[in-house]
């Protein structure tokens, strides 16, 4: 089952979204605090809205209070409000988690996004942030894709080194290789091929796709 989370992040094209969520029927959709409102504005009531509801608007939690589940928490909190949605969809059973409005302006909120999708790893749990441009992907195992190919795609190390890395399907293949945070030569990789495998035996690796 998949749990998609909004957050309070960027949206720009709504159609996007609208699209992605035509194409995930049977989805737990979890509206965190302020990303309530853009779900307001493409008429999708979630069925959680979870929070400490600082930053939705007047409006969208009055409206959404009548339909949905709601959990607020304190201002004074130690989660964010992203993290407080994970924790719901991990509680839920969630198999695979989409994190929508997880990047913007604010490079502290993204960079906690991105760990957290070591949160959900560790419970054997699929987790991405997707918006519009880009796909956020962070693997221990191996990964089979389908991006188009000329498809940009940057393959990093997180949490210390990662070894074992085989990579299939890009301009630049790599085989048994090492990569470390300091020599992180995996930025800006092109897919050759209709399908490509990322595998990694140690250490973590995050997938980072460009769309046009």
């Amino acid at each position: 089952m998949k749990a998609i989370i909004f957050s309070n992040g960027d949206y720009r094209d709504k159609g996007f979204y609208q699209n992605y969520l035509r194409n995930s029927a049977g989805s737990f959709i979890i509206g965190a605090d302020g990303g309530a409102n853009f779900l307001m504005e493409i008429g999708i009531c979630p069925d959680f809205l979870v929070g400490d509801m600082d930053s939705i608007s007047t409006a969208t939690y009055n409206y959404f209070k009548e339909k949905t589940i709601v959990e607020k928490y304190p201002a004074m909190k130690d989660q964010t409000d992203t993290e407080i949605a994970i924790q719901k969809a991990i509680e839920l059973k969630a198999t695979e988690v989409v994190i929508f409005g997880g990047m913007g302006d604010r490079i502290d909120h993204s960079l906690g996004n991105i760990y957290l999708l070591s949160r959900l790893l560790k419970k054997g749990i699929r987790g991405q942030i997707k918006n519009e441009k880009q796909e956020i992907i962070l693997i221990d195992d191996e990964i089979t894709l389908s991006y188009p190919v000329k498809t940009v795609v940057s393959i990093l190390p997180i949490d210390g080194a990662a070894s074992s890395i085989w990579i299939e399907g890009f301009l630049y293949p790599v085989e048994n290789g090492d990569m470390t945070i300091t020599e992180p030569y995996g930025i800006s990789n092109v897919t050759n091929e209709a399908s490509q495998k990322i595998r990694v035996g140690q250490g973590k690796l995050l997938i980072i796709a460009n769309r046009e």
